[in-house]
């Protein structure tokens, strides 16, 4: 099998020229043709400062998400 899984993190409040980050990223992977694209809301996680993280309702806007794209 060949082809690439490109995965990375980030917060669900984040957007990128006014849009929200998960809907711009799925655009471009429709807009790129990729096999598939995925996003998962993650539960608990540790930052790359080391930080412990869960989600929660109190920090629904920070709760992590992750992508990936094939």
């Amino acid at each position: 099998m060949n082809g690439f899984l490109l995965s990375f993190y980030t917060a669900q409040n984040r957007t990128y020229q006014g849009q929200m980050i998960s809907e711009w990223l799925l655009s471009v992977a429709k807009q790129m043709n990729l096999r598939g694209a995925t996003v998962l809301a993650g539960m608990e996680g540790v930052d790359h400062q080391g930080l412990f993280h869960s989600a929660s309702f109190l920090s629904w806007p920070i709760d992590p998400y992750k992508f990936s794209l094939r």
